[in-house]
């Protein structure tokens, strides 16, 4: 395993795998030049797996912040509890289907309205209820895997309140030099 420093990205993943158990969990640290470094983390039991990324935060794969990466104990109870879960069987209910904007495209991210029932997609928001503040809706951030941003998360809308948005967006701001982001939020521009 590689260990460097800067923003502590390798050894806050090595922390994170040893802050797992090992008895229920496998975990495999992918470093490497020109790459981010990503621990996949499989559940030995449901066989359900899941990347995580590290910068200043350990993320899901789908671009959600976990817990700060200098609290790995905290990540890995998280990270027990989304794989020991038990998939949905039925989809949800019709109201809370979105309708989505279009496709963004390479380095983009396309911000829409809520329908109004929506919960921030964060699993420590979803408890106390916090309203989704809006949907934000992914392009392919990269264009390769090894500096691909959130892979997962390409083409999926996800609800989020606001902070959670502006954690998110100044992650892709910083590792996406190009990235364009388009808020639909607003009401249409009037015809001309």
């Amino acid at each position: 395993m590689t260990t460097t420093t800067p923003a502590g990205t390798p050894t806050a993943l090595e922390r994170l795998a040893d802050a797992l158990d090992s008895a229920e969990f496998t975990t495999a640290l992918v470093t490497g030049t020109g790459r981010r470094p990503v621990l996949t983390v499989a559940s030995r039991r449901t066989r359900a797996a899941e990347d995580i990324y590290a910068d200043g935060w350990f993320w899901w794969s789908w671009a959600e912040r976990i817990a700060p990466a200098d609290d790995p104990v905290t990540a890995a109870h998280l990270i027990t509890a989304m794989l020991r879960a038990t998939p949905p069987t039925a989809p949800p209910p019709a109201h809370l289907a979105r309708r989505r904007p279009a496709a963004p495209g390479l380095d983009e991210i396309v911000l829409s309205a809520p329908d109004g029932y929506e919960l921030c997609r964060s699993q420590e928001h979803q408890a106390p209820g916090t309203p989704a503040a809006v949907i934000v809706t992914f392009g392919q951030l990269g264009t390769t895997w090894a500096e691909a941003l959130w892979p997962d998360a390409h083409g999926r809308s996800l609800p989020m309140c606001g902070p959670c948005w502006q954690a998110t967006r100044q992650a892709a701001e910083n590792h996406r030099s190009n990235l364009a982001i388009h808020d639909t939020t607003g009401p249409p521009p009037p015809d001309t």
